[in-house]
């Protein structure tokens, strides 16, 4: 039975009840040696042709294949589930020893799954892979649960890597100066409406932090006047109520002034030339045209604004809460910008 063994140091394995005090600081290294033995003899077993010894899920697995052909799933996407399937189960014979069946699954727990890690981390593999392989295990293991009535707790319960995440990259401090330098020469000359309209939306980002999905779904009854508050309502992050900087409204007022059409209170607050909302890959392509007249480099987008925001609150002093609220997110999603120090 997979739950009553356990890997001893000498690759040997022992039932639940004999633990042999493991020490947590030793499990690991019990782990690595364990895998080492384990993969030793999978390796010579398949060296004798003897495709018995790795783990086979059949025919449950072919049964859950054939359902997800039956549901439309891509051929890419169920190759790769087929191929996951049979990387895991030779994992787990390494793991464990012995070949296993799709029954064992219900017997696996969170110290199998952390071997599966450390053999694939050590093999090279990156977090993404692993992730994507207990992302097809997980699927198999819901259906043998619906299907056959099989729990699968422990595997389904299970904590899984995390993928750390890179701070995000704030624009560069004299990139914003320059947006900032260009919008009062839009406010007070001769600029084509829709040079207004980039740079108001631009400098809006910049000054409340609004993703581009965000911007363009703002209404023109959301935008109080002449306060420059705006009402993000329809958004995917939390609705908040925003106040945009001096310049960025003035450019909003320029801008409303001179868009060749009649935006009633329901229509969209930044239109096509065509008189539709504005998309957010039209903006997306305006920042990047704007960037690359400033020489800026091309990973950059106008998410960046965002960032850009976010940092600045963060380098003010702001609390995390602040910052959040600001954002419409939860306070874990902001941490990065602390550095470690919110």
């Amino acid at each position: 039975m997979l739950a009553s063994v356990r890997p001893r140091p000498d690759g040997t394995l022992a039932d639940r009840d004999g633990a042999s005090g493991v020490r947590p600081q030793q499990q690991l290294s019990e782990i690595e040696r364990s895998i080492t033995v384990n993969l030793e003899r999978v390796l010579v077993n398949e060296m004798r042709g003897d495709e018995m010894y790795n783990s086979s899920f059949a025919p449950h697995s072919d049964q859950w294949i054939a359902l997800l052909r039956r549901s439309l799933r891509s051929l890419r996407t169920i190759d790769c589930y087929e191929r996951d399937l049979r990387d895991v189960g030779r994992a787990l014979t390494i793991v464990v020893g012995r070949p296993c069946t799709a029954g064992d699954l219900s017997l696996l727990e969170q110290r199998h799954v952390d071997a599966m890690v450390t053999l694939w981390r050590e093999s090279g593999l990156s977090i993404p892979t692993i992730l994507r392989r207990f992302a097809a295990l997980r699927g198999f293991a819901r259906f043998l649960e619906d299907e056959s009535g099989l729990r699968c707790r422990g595997l389904l319960s299970a904590r899984l890597p995390m993928i750390v995440r890179a701070p995000r990259h704030p624009f560069p401090p004299q990139t914003v100066a320059a947006l900032n330098a260009v919008g009062p020469a839009a406010a007070h000359g001769e600029c084509p409406w829709v040079e207004l309209r980039n740079l108001a939306i631009f400098l809006v980002q910049v000054s409340t932090g609004l993703t581009t999905a965000e911007v363009v779904t703002i209404n023109r009854e959301e935008l109080l006047s002449p306060g420059g508050l705006i009402i993000v309502a329809s958004t995917h992050l939390r609705p908040r109520l925003v106040q945009v900087s001096p310049l960025a409204n003035e450019l909003l007022q320029r801008y409303l002034a001179h868009v060749p059409f009649d935006l009633a209170a329901h229509d969209p607050l930044f239109v096509t030339v065509g008189g539709d909302r504005l998309k957010p890959r039209t903006v997306q392509v305006a920042f990047r045209r704007w960037g690359a007249a400033l020489g800026v480099p091309v990973l950059y987008g106008p998410m960046c604004l965002r960032h850009s925001f976010a940092r600045a609150l963060a380098e003010s002093g702001e609390r995390p809460e602040v910052v959040a609220r600001a954002l419409g997110v939860g306070v874990t999603s902001v941490i990065r910008y602390f550095d470690n120090e919110g």
